[in-house]
């Protein structure tokens, strides 16, 4: 997958049935789901939530999991979307504790950016656009989109803790980056776009589509809770197994 550093958020063509999305940092292109006759409505009323422990799992494993299983169960191509906190937006109602990121499948709706974050039912019920989700978390109202040759900010994914609101890119409260699907964590976005990890070591994992180990890692994170995941491995193994088989 080679990387493609432009201008703008997202770049829209028309087709004859279709919006073409593409997004600005990467060579990735989302399928309009409207071309396959499908709504966001129904993407998210049917996303998998049942083998999911919402109330404990980490929202990079969650959304792995709901990209892969959008993209299988629909053959479309999906993004992401992370969300950046500092200090004055690290706090929500669904936590009392700072997050630092949070993040959500994407889909393309008719041209249409459109989250698919099944994991707060009652804070989130249903689908909305990125800018209206990164409102909904952040209670900020607009971020700064991160470009890849922000190296402060690119680097700042490896630390794990909030950004700071003061950079060399100016003064904001919160930021955020589109991704294809195959990134994970933050982590991973950093590790592509600067061609190392934090060891300084080379990228060691394609990211042209959702890498089987870390999906499987992710699902076994986000289906048990820590005693099960302790006691119950072998279980959960074979219940992630099973999800995988699906699509």
């Amino acid at each position: 997958m080679k990387k493609l550093f432009a201008v703008s958020m997202l770049m829209l063509s028309s087709m004859t049935f279709a919006a073409e999305m593409k997004l600005n940092n990467f060579n990735w292109t989302l399928t309009d789901i409207s071309s396959k006759g499908l709504k966001s409505e129904t993407l998210y009323k049917n996303i998998e939530r049942k083998l999911i422990n919402l109330k404990s799992s980490i929202c990079s494993n969650r959304a792995l999991m709901w990209n892969y299983e959008l993209e299988g169960k629909y053959n479309i191509d999906t993004a992401k979307i992370f969300l950046f906190y500092t200090k004055s937006s690290g706090i929500n109602e669904q936590s009392l504790r700072g997050w630092w990121y949070h993040v959500a499948p994407v889909v393309n709706e008719k041209g249409v950016a459109t989250v698919i974050d099944g994991g707060f039912p009652s804070f989130i019920p249903g689908p909305m656009t990125t800018e209206a989700w990164m409102q909904k978390f952040s209670k900020v109202d607009k971020c700064k989109e991160i470009q890849p040759h922000e190296t402060e900010l690119i680097e700042k994914m490896f630390n794990g803790s909030l950004y700071d609101e003061v950079t060399p890119y100016g003064y904001n409260r919160c930021y955020y980056m589109i991704t294809p699907s195959p990134f994970w964590t933050p982590m991973t976005i950093a590790t592509e776009i600067l061609g190392r990890d934090e060891n300084g070591r080379a990228p060691r994992i394609s990211r042209d589509r959702i890498n089987q180990g870390e999906l499987e890692y992710a699902c076994i994170e986000a289906t048990t809770n820590r005693v099960g995941r302790f006691l119950g491995g072998a279980s959960a193994k074979e219940k992630c197994e099973e999800f995988m088989s699906r699509y």
